[in-house]
């Protein structure tokens, strides 16, 4: 656990592509991708002391919590997206919250399903891709069944569709 904790945290942290050298056994050295943080989550980790995970679960939300901040403040909001549709799988097998991100000030109602999605994600419309991505497919790797029915009571589109003239 505490050695996937250094491995997110490099990767978290980094603007550039995080390289890590991983001693897999006693004589096994490999160099894992920026990606390879999502296989191996710092909750499935095994752990000696099952204190450590609940001591590691405050410092993975941190971790994301900072990446997501940094990606809106540089006006990435396609990593903002990728990032917190992926957060669920970076908390996993730890007790803790979805990451909470800086609320702007023009915040809509929250308590509706649909406006909170839209907002939490950065999307303008249920109906309009982002970044290449669907707002429907955001919901669904993200896991959440209320935004999959708002969306889909919203009329959102389910597949990408263009117009070619050949």
């Amino acid at each position: 656990g505490w050695c996937r904790l250094e491995r997110l945290a490099r990767v978290m942290t980094s603007t550039e592509h995080a390289k890590v050298l991983l001693v897999d056994k006693e004589c096994t050295l490999t160099e894992t991708g920026a990606h390879d943080y999502l296989y191996d989550t710092v909750g499935s980790g095994q752990f000696s002391m099952e204190e450590d995970r609940q001591r590691l679960a405050s410092c993975v939300l941190k971790l994301v919590e900072y990446r997501l901040n940094v990606l809106l403040d540089s006006g990435d909001l396609g990593g903002y997206r990728r990032t917190m549709s992926w957060s669920h799988r970076l908390l996993e097998n730890l007790s803790t919250d979805l990451p909470h991100v800086r609320m702007q000030q023009s915040c809509p109602d929250l308590a509706n399903p649909l406006e909170s999605f839209l907002y939490l994600m950065r999307l303008r419309s249920p109906t309009k891709r982002a970044d290449g991505t669907i707002p429907l497919l955001l919901a669904t790797s993200l896991g959440d069944v209320t935004a999959v029915e708002a969306l889909l009571d919203a009329r959102a589109a389910i597949a990408r569709t263009e117009n070619r003239d050949i």
